[in-house]
């Protein structure tokens, strides 16, 4: 008997995968503890790349799926009393999934990446806020890219200064930025920008969150602690529950 298989959308594919994931969290949980303790970090990198290569899902549905591996890792960490990086790797699922790939495939990848930020709207003038989560994930894998495998810094800060356009207070785009900032040596030119952003901004929260960020560009990368403090200090008025800001300020004033 002849059984005819018709094609699963590709929405309804992922919807699948993740609703799998979300079911199945205490079995991910011992696995991904394996990989964290063990010797097979590499094989969960590994593994997505085989499973993503044929194109099945875009990056920026594969990212779906990385947040609930990320939801139950930080459960995990957190019922171990362990902070959050500790036992992460020093690069996201994503970055690895690029990691030594040939350069006519990542220059593939950049294109469709870019045919993705137009569609999206990324470089119009009055950009649809219902398109901006994803037009942040389209950034940040390219500023991967840039940074990462092709060590061009030049055009993952022009990356990332264009998503800190669309959104100043994303605080994935504000790290990546601090980050960069210490490659690159604009350590000065970002605290300028971060603080002056900060002034005009309406929410408190993203106010300190620009301040806590120009706090670690001051500590980390310029070596100025007494100006991390004024800005940290700033942060804390904006936000005292920045929790960010309050322990680097603690770890500054010791």
């Amino acid at each position: 008997m002849n059984v005819e298989i018709q094609e699963v959308p590709r929405a309804l594919a992922r919807d699948m995968v993740l609703n799998f994931l979300e079911d199945n969290k205490s079995y991910l949980k011992k696995y991904i503890h394996s990989l964290l303790h063990g010797e097979l970090r590499e094989d969960l990198f590994s593994v997505s790349k085989t499973l993503f290569k044929d194109r099945a899902m875009e990056f920026h549905e594969f990212h779906e799926i990385e947040e609930v591996v990320d939801e139950v890792i930080g459960e995990m960490l957190s019922s171990e009393g362990q902070g959050s990086q500790e036992l992460r790797t020093n690069r996201s699922i994503e970055d690895n999934y690029f990691a030594g790939l040939a350069p006519e495939d990542l220059f593939e990848y950049i294109d469709k990446l870019y045919e993705r930020y137009h569609e999206l709207g990324g470089d119009e003038d009055e950009i649809n806020r219902e398109n901006v989560p994803a037009l942040m994930r389209v950034i940040m894998i390219l500023s991967n890219i840039f940074e990462h495998e092709l060590k061009d810094f030049d055009n993952a800060y022009e990356t990332l200064m264009n998503g800190f356009d669309i959104e100043p207070g994303n605080r994935d785009i504000l790290k990546r930025l601090v980050n960069l900032s210490g490659k690159m040596s604009f350590g000065e030119q970002l605290v300028d920008t971060f603080e002056s952003i900060s002034e005009v901004m309406e929410d408190p929260k993203t106010r300190s969150d620009l301040l806590y960020s120009a706090g670690r560009v001051y500590l980390e990368v310029m070596g100025d602690a007494q100006s991390a403090k004024i800005v940290l200090h700033l942060a804390l008025e904006h936000n005292p529950g920045n929790r960010r800001a309050r322990n680097l300020l603690e770890l500054v004033s010791i």
